[in-house]
Order: C-alpha cells, then structure tokens, then sequence
C-alpha cells in the first residue's frame, strides 16, 4: 500500500468511524470497488488507534475526570461517589461483554461472517432497528442518569459490532436510546465506552498481525493514522452537534440504500462475496 491508498483508507475511516454507518463495511467495500488489495488487520487496527486519539482528544477533559473520579472511589472504598464516579464505573460495566464475547466468538466471526452478503444485511438489519429505537425512545434522560445496570445494558449490545456491517456506534447509540438517554447523550456516552474496547481491538490486531505491519513502509502506516485521527476529530463534532438538532433518519435511510447497493454489486460480482 502506498501513501495515497493509506491517506484515502484514513480518510475513509475518520469518515465513517463515529457515524452509525459501519466503518468496516466502507474500509471492505471502497477498497474492492477502487481494484485495491485489503488493507489488512494489522494497518486497519493502527488505522483504527487514529480515531482512538481522536476521541480521548475530544473528551480529554472528561477523559481526566472519570479516571481520577474512579482512582478516587477505589482508594476511598467507595466513599468518593459523584456522577462521574458513576459514569466511569457504568463504562467499565459496559466494557465487560464485548471483551468476553469477542474472546469467545473471534475465531467464529472471522471464519463464518466474512462474507458481504453479512455485512449488506447488518447494514440493513441496523437500519431498521434504528428506526425502531427512534420511535419509541423517550430521549428525556441526560448523562447524569447513568447507571451500571444501563452501562452493562449498553455494553451487551456494543457487541453487535462484532458483526461486520453493524457498526458499533450505531448499535450503542440505539441501546442508549431504548433505555431512555436523548440523542446528544447517547451519542456521547457511546463514544466514551469505546475507548477501552478500541484500544484493546486495535493493540490485540497489531500483535497478532506485528509481522505483516513491520513488513510495511512507516510512511503509508503514518499518513493513514494522522489521516484518520484529523478526519474523525471533525466528523466527532460534526456528528454530534448533528444530533443536538435532528434525528438518526438519514443514517437510517443511507444504510438501506448502501445495503441493497451492496447486494446488487455482489450480484453483478462487481465486488467479492
């Protein structure tokens, strides 16, 4: 892979990482469609640590806070209880499944649900769980509400993102929303749970993969990250002052229609199955 191909795979990544799109739907789909080589998990999950950055960048401060507020409740046994307290512990709840599961099922995903055909109908799937949620969502409650019980609920349904084609803000936003949350706040807390699950996929890809990564220039490995991290920087503010206004109908729409281009390229084997 050369520099260009790396800075378009980074773009593609910071494009799509935060939005209820699929980010690993677009880094298989764009690639086949423009005649590249798969980027590889090794490149995909240092790719994946530049949106990583990205968010512990935008939420530092919170970031700071919530670390310091759980260091505190631990050496206090407990004593030192504040909303953030609660918010930090409801992550490391809702961190809890997707490492379990993921462990348990890695070498099922990656041997039966490979296939595009999954990811066109996750990208469906989703879409119209999406809708679903916004119908009955209440979207009264903010961050401050926050519980384990609701983090662990969350967290359940982040492994969802174990599907290619889901997309794991998408899946957590929804669980946010279906336990009440509006959308700013689901948005938010589903970006905050992310940053132990993200960084423990991305370090796991380039262990497993360190062979195939030292094999490749630094250049196209630095270029995509910084790419990534930029680009996702921007579409993390975007997308939430998005969601402050308006609702997830456009995502809705968008990945349906991706879906079925999805299953008609397969058809005509302009893409691989």
């Amino acid at each position: 892979m050369d520099t260009f191909q790396a800075i378009i795979i980074g773009l593609i990544q910071g494009l799509t990482e935060f939005l209820p799109i699929s980010s690993s739907a677009h880094m298989r789909i764009i690639p086949s469609l423009l005649g590249w080589n798969d980027p590889g998990a090794g490149f995909t999950g240092i790719i994946q640590l530049g949106t990583f950055l990205s968010t512990l960048i935008y939420f530092r401060h919170e970031v700071i806070v919530l670390f310091s507020s759980w260091i505190k409740s631990i050496f206090t046994l407990g004593k030192h209880y504040t909303v953030y307290t609660k918010l930090s512990w409801s992550i490391i709840y809702g961190t809890f499944p997707i490492v379990i599961i993921g462990l348990l099922s890695k070498t099922y995903i990656e041997n039966h649900l490979r296939s595009q055909y999954i990811v066109a109908a996750s990208m469906i799937m989703l879409a119209l769980f999406m809708q679903y949620t916004e119908k009955i969502s209440k979207k009264k409650k903010d961050l401050k509400k926050i519980s384990k019980r609701d983090g662990f609920i969350i967290g359940l349904f982040q492994c969802l993102a174990l599907i290619p084609g889901s997309s794991r803000s998408g899946s957590t936003i929804c669980a946010a929303l279906l336990t009440g949350y509006n959308r700013e706040t689901a948005a938010t807390y589903s970006f905050l749970l992310s940053l132990p699950s993200v960084l423990g996929s991305g370090l796991y890809c380039i262990k497993n993969h360190s062979e195939d990564i030292l094999q490749t220039s630094p250049m196209p490995l630095l270029a995509g990250t910084l790419t990534a991290g930029i680009v996702g920087y921007i579409m993390l503010d975007i997308f939430l002052g998005y969601l402050r206004k308006n609702s997830l109908r456009i995502f809705i729409w968008y990945r349906i229609i991706l879906g079925i281009l999805i299953l008609w390229l397969l058809q005509l084997n302009i893409i691989p199955s």
